[in-house]
């Protein structure tokens, strides 16, 4: 084994979580004493990252941190704050953490602790599941982060090409139906 990584930044923490995409990129999350979160990303090269605090908003009691990472290398993480709802971020790929926001509806309730799941498939698009409101009005919801295609690129030919080449591509790749 190599030596041991702390996704925590060194800080009493609990409720670590870790997920690989297939290539071996990944992301690991913790929740400190303070219920702050920390996020360690797995590179390409097998090297974790050093730690950063990734909330801006604080957590609360068992903030319960969930990670995804998918194929593309992007990972993602959602945690629940103090006031009961759920935040995420994006990183992408080696760059840093996009801005935190707000993955849950207030108008449903708060999500329970213990209540939240995450998933992404290998395209990059993404799942946050939770457990929202107490009762008669609980109620499962999601929020889904859809990921932009990429850029059209031209493909290469070896056939003869007109002076006014007539271009045209095909749709992206989207797992989740039919661009428009």
């Amino acid at each position: 084994y190599e030596a041991p990584f702390a996704i925590d930044a060194g800080q009493p923490s609990g409720a670590p979580r870790i997920d690989f995409a297939g290539k071996g990129i990944g992301a690991a999350v913790a929740a400190t004493a303070t219920n702050a979160i920390f996020s360690g990303y797995l590179d390409k090269f097998d090297e974790f990252k050093p730690a950063v605090k990734i909330d801006d908003t604080p957590g609360g009691p068992l903030p319960s941190p969930v990670v995804a990472t998918s194929e593309r290398g992007d990972a993602y993480a959602a945690w629940r704050t103090a006031a009961g709802e759920v935040r995420a971020r994006r990183k992408n790929g080696e760059k840093g953490f996009e801005r935190e926001f707000l993955a849950s509806n207030p108008a449903y309730g708060a999500i329970a602790a213990g209540q939240l799941a995450i998933s992404a498939d290998r395209s990059g698009n993404t799942a946050v599941a939770m457990l929202q409101g107490e009762g008669a009005g609980r109620r499962l919801t999601v929020s889904v982060y859809d990921r932009l295609p990429g850029r059209p690129v031209v493909l290469s030919s070896t056939r003869y090409r007109a002076r006014k080449p007539r271009l045209k591509w095909a749709a992206g790749s989207e797992n989740w139906g039919v661009q428009t």
